[in-house]
Order: structure tokens, then C-alpha cells, then sequence
């Protein structure tokens, strides 16, 4: 899966290498603000998923957005996951989600 400018990054670890960057002996490299990262182990399965703000790996925690007008909305997938927590970040002043006609956008 390519990974150029999808705002998010795909970052498979051993086992090894997830005690060490829970127990923060492992820093990864080429993050850019703001960027998102997806921890996966080495079989391609979702562990954990982080957000790269001042330096430090901020955990991204599974949120939904209450409206009035249509309830409550939640991710149906990690991409949403990262927007909805983007969308609610109020240290991060302009936000651009992008992506293909029919990639819930609108979710």
C-alpha cells in the first residue's frame, strides 16, 4: 500500500520493538507534525495507533461526534478514526481531508 501523502504512516513492529517503544526505548524516525501513525504487529494487525504532536507520540483514542441534527457518527474505519480526531483537535487551526470520490469523506 503506497503511503505518500495519506497523513498517515503504516509502521509493522516485532514484538521486540513494541515493548520498546511502549516502554519509549524506541523512537520513529521521518514523522512529520501532526502525522498519524498506524502501529501494526508483523502479521499486518492493527495494535495501536498514535498521533505525532511536539515531539512525543500522543495515543489516538476511538471517539464519535454527537450532532443534534443526525445523531451520533462513528469511524467505520481507522482513515475516519485519524479525521474525526483531527476535526477535534483545536491546537491544529486548518485541517484538510482529502480522498477519491465515495471514501466517506462525509462519514
Amino acid at each position: 500500500m503506497p503511503q505518500d501523502n495519506m497523513g498517515y504512516k503504516v509502521v509493522a513492529l516485532s514484538d521486540k520493538d513494541l515493548a520498546k517503544l511502549y516502554e519509549g526505548r524506541l523512537k520513529l524516525d521521518n514523522l512529520d507534525e501532526n502525522e498519524y501513525v498506524l502501529i501494526t504487529d508483523m502479521n499486518g494487525d492493527i495494535v495501536d495507533k498514535f498521533c505525532f504532536q511536539n515531539d512525543k507520540m500522543r495515543k489516538v483514542e476511538y471517539k464519535t461526534i454527537e450532532n443534534s441534527f443526525i445523531g451520533r457518527i462513528k469511524p467505520k474505519n481507522v482513515e475516519q478514526e485519524f479525521a474525526i480526531d483531527l476535526l477535534q483537535d483545536k491546537d491544529i487551526k486548518v485541517k484538510i481531508v482529502r480522498g477519491v470520490a465515495g471514501s466517506e469523506k462525509i462519514i
